[in-house]
């Protein structure tokens, strides 16, 4: 991600304010990466809900968007019908989400490409949001002691991608997964932007969204960012204790686990877990509750590997203070708190 330095950490944070007037505020992020599906149209639809995922991380509602298309040397019928269903998917969720196509550009890549010809296919996008002026951004710092996470999706899209590629199909997870993949969260945001304002105060304290590096590393960004943010205020630095029992998978993805099955990108992903799991306890900034006691050994392993999974339109986590739980709806669950006592 390209986004402005968070500056309260050595992170981007997940858009960046690009404009500001008395009446509203602009917000500006980039994302993009190869073809994960052979169908243009329904790959596009993912990309583009990926990219989105960086403004709802920021409180924001989808306004606009740029694209950025390359397209494999092929045929030019194949590169027609490529392109004219990638826009598409673009622009199906852009009408969904009451925004608009405002630019982009096609470009031929360098490389051909072996049937199917889509999956040779390299979409990006601009995404731009808009936040009414009295609406802070929700950035990644900002977690306080009394906090509750709270997750919006399952984890396991990568090493359900992973299996998909060895061929071994999830029927039982398939139709949920996809689901969500080409399903907006705008909605549930706007429904905490909703209760901020009835209430007239902000209920979110931090937030990001969870993509490829994984739940623990976003989670650390977060941490990270907030105690550096607390140390210069000369306040007590911030802890979060996990609670794995209450992490949600999508359906089959431990077994998956068991077997071995894991995305091309969690080994460098899990170098946080080999890092949490060597420091001493009382030194632990995330640390996991009753781990002995509420799972086997087998289980905790399948559930810590889980954190790592590198995540397409994954979930969006939330910092809020325990007090303001009772307004979020089912779309929400409860994953852990933020204390700044002695774990």
């Amino acid at each position: 991600k390209k986004s402005k330095l968070n500056k309260f950490a050595d992170c981007p944070e997940d858009s960046s304010e690009i404009f500001r007037s008395d009446k509203a505020i602009i917000l500006q992020s980039v994302d993009g990466f190869p073809s994960l599906i052979s169908d243009p149209w329904l790959n596009a639809k993912i990309t583009t809900l990926h990219a989105c995922s960086d403004l709802w991380a920021c409180g924001a509602n989808v306004i606009s968007g740029q694209i950025l298309i390359s397209i494999p040397q092929i045929d030019n019928s194949f590169q027609e019908y490529i392109f004219t269903q990638s826009l598409d998917g673009v622009r199906s969720i852009f009408d969904e989400l009451g925004g608009e196509i405002i630019g982009g550009h096609t470009f031929e890549s360098r490389n051909f490409s072996t049937k199917p010809y889509p999956l040779g296919v390299e979409l990006g996008l601009s995404v731009q949001g808009l936040l009414k002026i009295d609406q802070k951004p929700w950035r990644k710092y900002g977690m306080k002691p009394g906090d509750i996470l709270l997750m919006s999706r399952p984890l396991g899209i990568g090493i359900f991608f992973a299996a998909q590629m060895r061929n071994i199909n999830l029927f039982d997870s398939y139709e949920e997964i996809f689901k969500n993949l080409i399903s907006s969260q705008q909605k549930i945001i706007m429904n905490i932007r909703n209760i901020e304002e009835k209430l007239g105060k902000a209920i979110v304290n931090a937030a990001t969204d969870i993509t490829g590096y994984g739940f623990l590393n976003h989670l650390n960004e977060m941490i990270g960012a907030s105690n550096l943010k607390r140390r210069k205020e000369n306040v007590q630095e911030i802890k979060v204790i996990l609670d794995l029992n209450s992490f949600k998978a999508y359906s089959g993805i431990l077994d998956l686990i068991r077997n071995g099955i894991q995305s091309s990108l969690f080994s460098e992903n899990s170098k946080i877990l080999d890092f949490l799991l060597k420091k001493d306890f009382k030194e632990q900034l995330i640390s996991f509750s009753q781990i002995e006691k509420d799972l086997k050994h087998r289980e905790l392993s399948d559930k810590l590997e889980l954190l790592c999974d590198p995540q397409t339109c994954g979930p969006i986590l939330l910092s809020c203070d325990s007090k303001y739980e009772e307004y979020f709806d089912n779309n929400w669950y409860k994953v852990g708190v933020v204390t700044n006592k002695d774990i």
